[in-house]
Formats: structure tokens, C-alpha cells, sequence
């Protein structure tokens, strides 16, 4: 049995709740309550600096695992942490690895929940985004379904399980997937 941890972040609305009482169910996992660490640390990110930091994200991390909730849990830094954030760091720093701050991450998924989606009868529908979106990802449920956004080809699709994956970067605005 593998005892570690796993974390699943997700936008307000998304589905998160039902995953997590779904997940909750299993009588092998326990999953705490979905939203709180997140409005916990959110706030306070700016005291730790930039989290690209190996330093920086320790400390983040080792007060996460400080808070009275986590604290309790049978989780605690491996003893090479430190070492493993210097070998991200590295990777990243050469390009192999991106490692958003949880700030970004935070950023995206409030970018992400703002999103405004109107389906219209005429197999379209208008997005309006407040701020410019990298890689929204949209699935219709249908495979191989020719998709347009502004009238181009999306930056990436796959078509596989009976479903039509896409991607593509949405400016701040409207803009218009088609769906033949």
C-alpha cells in the first residue's frame, strides 16, 4: 500500500466535491475536505518570495505541514527535499520542467472559473474570458468532431473514448468555438 499523499487542485465548481466524496467512499482513502488549505496559504503567498526559490517553497511547505490540521496528518518532508527542489530547480532552469507557483496555479484556475461559456443552437459557442487563457482545454463528446476557435484549428486536438479533446489559447474577450 502507498502511503503517500496525493493532491488534487481544482477551480470552485468544477466537479471537485463530487470527486472527493466519490473518492471517500473507498473504505482504503481518506479525503479531507476540499477547499481550505488553499484559502489558508493563498493569502499569505506573497510573504514567501518567488517559489522558484528552493528556500522559499521549503518554507512554504514546512508551514503547510506546520498548520494544525496537516499537522496532525502522517506526513512530513522527506530529508532530501531540499535536494529534490535543487534538481527541479535545475530542470527548469534548463527548460525541462515547469513548475508553476502556487500563485499562478491559483491565478489559472480563478482565470479558468471566470470563463463564461454560452452554447448556442448553431453548434457554437461564444467564451468570454476576462484575462487571456493559455491552454483552455475543452472536451465535446464526440470523437472526431472538427473544432474551430475564432475560425482557426485549436493548437492541439485528440480524439479518443468516444470524445473530441482541444486546446487553445483564448484571448481576453470573446471568442467563438465551432463544433461541425
Amino acid at each position: 500500500m502507498n502511503d503517500k499523499p496525493v493532491f488534487i487542485v481544482s477551480a470552485p465548481r468544477s466537479g471537485s466535491t463530487l470527486l472527493r466524496l466519490i473518492l471517500d467512499a473507498h473504505p482504503r482513502l481518506a479525503v479531507p475536505p476540499p477547499d481550505w488549505l488553499f484559502d489558508l496559504v493563498y493569502p499569505y503567498l506573497y510573504s514567501y518570495g518567488d517559489l522558484h526559490e528552493s528556500a522559499n517553497l521549503l518554507a512554504l511547505a514546512e508551514d503547510v505541514l506546520a498548520t494544525p490540521t496537516v499537522g496532525k496528518w502522517p506526513v512530513k518532508l522527506a530529508p532530501d527535499f531540499e535536494r529534490l527542489l535543487a534538481s527541479l530547480q535545475a530542470r527548469q532552469e534548463r527548460g525541462t520542467l515547469w513548475i508553476p507557483t502556487l500563485a499562478a496555479l491559483g491565478d489559472r484556475l480563478r482565470a479558468v472559473a471566470d470563463m463564461k461559456l454560452t452554447v448556442g443552437a448553431d453548434h457554437r459557442v461564444l467564451v468570454q474570458t476576462q484575462v487571456p487563457v493559455a491552454g483552455a482545454t475543452f472536451v465535446v463528446a464526440r470523437p472526431d468532431a472538427p473544432v474551430r476557435v475564432n475560425g482557426e484549428l485549436p493548437k492541439g486536438v485528440r480524439s479518443e473514448h468516444g470524445e473530441t479533446t482541444f486546446w487553445a489559447d483564448l484571448p481576453a474577450g470573446d471568442s467563438v468555438i465551432t463544433v461541425e
